[in-house]
């Protein structure tokens, strides 16, 4: 795959602390629809770069950023061990989504939200409080268990995942969301993208959000695990670049 230019951008919380993130312009003139990518725990959007280049050469703005204190290897302002948490992760996203709203090359009718694992439970919690804001939501390996594994924690005095130390609120935090409860009030269409052999989001998590999504399919990839390497990736980028045009050819 060739190349693709991105920009770098910067939006600042009104409490100073500053969110930074790339833009890949689509390919094209005009006003283009645009995905807004979040990454999962302890990643961030350096990460993610082939993704971008997927949608901008497919005519489509795909946004991605680092959240506050989103992973080690964060640009943005804040530490993971300090002070990240989901509902911090969600003011991050709602925060870029009104930035990507006043560009004047995107198509605000056609803004997505994509997710990869906590990142899926971060877009679906920001997509249920404003259903009418996005035309689609594109879910990989989405770790909408988070809250209960945050009870779990919590109730076993345990503060590490995968070798990481959280921040003092994140369990707190997470164990007051219920992303299952407001699913119905989103009406738009939801792919998930999920490997059969994911041992950490399970299949259950997923059935349970294809029942409650009104208007939700599901891309299985055999073999697959939590994370698309080769010919994995190619086959779910391939997915999500086919939604979005899909999805907007069918509003116009």
């Amino acid at each position: 795959m060739d190349q693709v230019s991105f920009v770098h951008f910067s939006v600042t919380h009104e409490n100073g602390m500053t969110v930074r993130g790339v833009k890949f312009p689509a390919t094209g003139g005009g006003r283009k629809p645009a995905v807004i990518l979040s990454h999962g725990f302890n990643g961030c959007c350096a990460d993610l770069h082939n993704r971008g280049e997927a949608f901008a050469k497919a005519g489509i703005h795909c946004f991605m950023f680092d959240f506050r204190g989103g992973g080690l290897r964060t640009t943005s302002d804040g530490a993971l061990s300090e002070m990240m948490t989901i509902s911090t992760e969600c003011e991050d996203l709602k925060l870029v989504v009104d930035y990507v709203r006043s560009q004047s090359d995107v198509d605000t009718d056609n803004l997505f939200l994509m997710g990869e694992s906590q990142g899926g439970l971060v877009s679906t919690l920001v997509a249920e409080e404003s259903p009418e804001s996005f035309r689609g939501l594109i879910l990989w390996y989405p770790a909408l268990m988070i809250p209960e594994a945050s009870k779990h924690r919590l109730a076993m005095g345990v503060r590490d995942v995968f070798g990481v130390r959280l921040s003092p609120d994140f369990d707190s935090d997470a164990a007051k969301i219920d992303p299952w409860q407001l699913m119905p009030n989103y009406k738009g269409k939801v792919l998930i993208v999920q490997g059969d052999r994911d041992f950490i989001v399970s299949t259950g998590v997923v059935e349970k959000a294809l029942r409650l999504f009104p208007n939700a399919s599901i891309k299985m990839i055999p073999g697959a695990g939590h994370g698309f390497g080769g010919e994995d990736f190619n086959t779910a980028i391939n997915a999500s670049v086919s939604f979005v045009k899909e999805t907007v050819l069918e509003n116009r």
